[in-house]
């Protein structure tokens, strides 16, 4: 079954050029009436319809990226469609190291490393070839936040023409016609079936102090204590939780543990905070001084890497 037929505007993918369609063969071909004459070409040779009437009237629709979301745009230059931009717009409120690759007919034809995207920020990526995408095209792109993710999130989004063109429509963030894909996250989302269960840092912290009552066991041989501050690790539902609420519940997290561990006679203690933006670690080493632990060190750890900082007690 063919895609296209007799008088549809289409544009050659190779060339960007605009033409009819005159007749449909087997195959199928098709002949081509552009303003240089006719041609025969394949179906894998025509991207889409040009911008005429029917894409301006979707060029009124505007596309409004949903809250908790990363899409990958592209942006239509108004006059040649054989050329498309492609941003990154993150939609949330969290920020990620990210590392990316553009890849087509199985070959890497851009690629970033390790920058960074802030909450509600558009990146500009690059641009592509729009003839790229009709060769299995696909964006390869490795997310980093220890706050959200266990590990780093690596996302495979197969960009196909007909995706990126069909249901096109007004960007504002982009303030041009475009197209959003959304990536996907493993992000919960809270519904109105799911209310948010803590929404008072008074509750958070009053959580935090009951104590749990666990069965003693002896300190370790070399008086060390490894702390794990990942938001996974506390001991409480952090559901529902902003970023900051829940970067406070850490932070008042540390300052328990750091008092057991004097308490206890401990003469070191390790904070395991991760990598990611280095807000947490930041905020750690702040509240340290504030607490006149001025003996603390960040540097690589055997075990934790550089996502670790050790505090001298005694």
């Amino acid at each position: 079954m063919s895609r296209f037929r007799v008088g549809q505007q289409v544009t050659l993918a190779e060339s960007g050029k605009q033409g009819t369609v005159c007749a449909v063969q087997e195959g199928p071909v098709y002949l081509i009436q552009t303003a240089e004459g006719r041609h025969w070409v394949e179906e894998r040779q025509l991207l889409t319809e040009p911008q005429t009437q029917s894409h301006q009237a979707d060029a009124s629709a505007c596309l409004e990226p949903s809250a908790n979301a990363l899409w990958l745009a592209f942006r239509f230059p108004p006059d040649d469609w054989s050329h498309l931009d492609v941003w990154l717009i993150n939609h949330t409120p969290w920020h990620f190291r990210f590392s990316y690759t553009f890849c087509s007919s199985g070959e890497a034809l851009f690629s970033l490393k390790e920058r960074t995207i802030r909450p509600q920020e558009q990146f500009p990526l690059h641009d592509i070839k729009a003839e790229w995408l009709n060769e299995k095209a696909y964006a390869n792109i490795t997310l980093d936040n220890r706050q959200i993710f266990p590990s780093q999130h690596v996302i495979e989004q197969r960009i196909r023409p007909q995706s990126v063109v069909a249901g096109s429509g007004y960007v504002p963030q982009l303030k041009h016609h475009g197209k959003l894909l959304e990536l996907p996250l493993p992000l919960k989302r809270p519904t109105s079936e799911e209310p948010l269960q803590i929404r008072d840092i008074s509750l958070l912290i009053k959580n935090l102090d009951t104590p749990v009552v666990k069965r003693p066991r002896p300190a370790p041989a070399n008086d060390v204590v490894t702390v794990d501050l990942h938001a996974e690790k506390l001991p409480l539902n952090v559901g529902g939780l902003t970023s900051n609420e829940i970067l406070q519940a850490q932070l008042r997290y540390a300052e328990k543990q750091l008092d057991q561990a004097l308490q206890q006679g401990m003469r070191k203690i390790v904070f395991v905070h991760g990598v990611g933006s280095g807000i947490l670690r930041e905020q750690l080493h702040q509240r340290l001084q504030q607490l006149g632990f001025s003996d603390f060190r960040f540097s690589f750890h055997p075990l934790h890497g550089y996502g670790a900082t050790e505090v001298i007690l005694h």
